[in-house]
């Protein structure tokens, strides 16, 4: 049986610069809120699409998905809509839910039932040999890409659309038989297929942003007005002094959306004390301005619980995106085995005082 906590964590948030902050008050809520907000139901419908896929922002009311379907033949790019209303209806049950766990998989099992397809993107076919097939409207090209990109027609491939824009589209391969440098190649394309760049690796891709290139599609590329990242990638280009930085990924955690780096959030454990987090900007320019600041204290939390454990044994990020954060703890048993689990969940606001952290057991680790 698993053992349900309540968590008490010491915080500092801190919305300027370090030197110049005040802290924040927070409060402690075993469950979830009463209404999602919509950073909470962006991370619902991520974490609910299916294997293959990538949602994007489609506006203030609801999410596009581009899904690559790899069931059908030729394998194909499916695109489905969903509104930010059938999202909160479909996971409203689980806020009173009493095994939130279980019903969380339910729900995450069953998303396919509010996504519904349209039409308005090009077709995107992979069929044998690895040719790909583009078509939008009266327009229809192919490219084969073992001969763009030096691999096997028999390499089996991943196509996704990362980034997703009014005019553009941006597609990252991915193969799965490759190693190294070689495992992934890009297309960019318009809409209505009247332009493509195609770019081999890595290294190509970030000489092609520097040289401009590609200014054509820089809003599928762009942070800001200063900086780009290539999507599934940790090296950002800094479009102003023309040089390209690493954000570290080894050791440091980038939210999904790059605009955010949690300093030290990707090794093995979180660990216990005072976590920053800074915009990518300011990070890369070395300051010490951070954007939040967590402290994080195991042996007080310990207290609170008032259960017989040795302290937290595993924690981690699981979820880490603008205005939302995911955090899955492990509790050690002070004898032998685990004395539970479970998920923080809090929401980072720049105008936002006092935090609440919810306290409830998705099961996500």
């Amino acid at each position: 049986m698993k053992v349900k906590f309540i968590l008490f964590i010491t915080s500092l948030f801190v919305l300027s610069a370090c030197t110049n902050s005040a802290a924040s008050s927070e409060s402690y809520k075993v469950g979830l809120p009463e209404e999602f907000s919509p950073a909470m139901l962006e991370f619902l419908a991520t974490y609910s699409m299916p294997m293959y896929s990538t949602i994007h922002k489609q506006d203030e009311d609801g999410f596009t998905y581009s899904h690559f379907n790899v069931e059908n033949n030729p394998e194909r790019i499916d695109y489905f809509i969903t509104s930010k209303k059938e999202v909160a209806n479909h996971f409203a049950s689980l806020i009173q839910s009493d095994n939130q766990e279980t019903r969380f998989n339910e729900l995450t099992k069953d998303f396919e039932s509010v996504m519904e397809p349209i039409e308005e993107y090009p077709e995107i076919e992979l069929g044998e040999d690895n040719l790909l097939t583009l078509r939008s409207g009266d327009k229809e090209t192919s490219i084969e890409l073992a001969e763009k990109f030096n691999w096997n027609p028999e390499d089996e491939l991943v196509v996704s659309i990362p980034r997703l824009s009014d005019k553009s589209i941006f597609l990252l391969l991915k193969n799965t038989d490759a190693s190294g440098e070689n495992r992934n190649g890009y297309i960019l394309l318009s809409k209505d297929l009247t332009s493509s760049f195609v770019v081999g690796n890595r290294d190509s891709f970030l000489k092609n942003l520097n040289n401009g290139e590609l200014n054509e599609f820089k809003d599928l590329l762009l942070l800001n007005e200063q900086y780009a990242l290539i999507p599934g990638d940790t090296h950002i280009l800094d479009y102003e002094n023309k040089t390209t930085h690493d954000l570290d990924a080894t050791k440091n955690k980038i939210s999904r959306d790059g605009k955010y780096v949690w300093l030290g959030g990707n090794k093995e454990s979180l660990k216990k004390g005072t976590h920053q987090l800074q915009r990518t900007e300011d990070y890369i320019a070395g300051s010490e301005d951070y954007y939040a600041e967590i402290q994080l204290d195991y042996d007080d939390i310990t207290d609170e619980l008032q259960i017989e454990s040795a302290g937290v044994d595993a924690s981690r990020i699981v979820y880490f995106n603008e205005g939302l954060v995911i955090l899955y703890l492990r509790f050690n048993s002070a004898i032998t085995g685990t004395a539970g689990t479970t998920n923080v969940i809090f929401e980072l606001s720049e105008d936002q005082e006092n935090l609440t952290f919810y306290l409830a057991d998705l099961g996500l680790q």
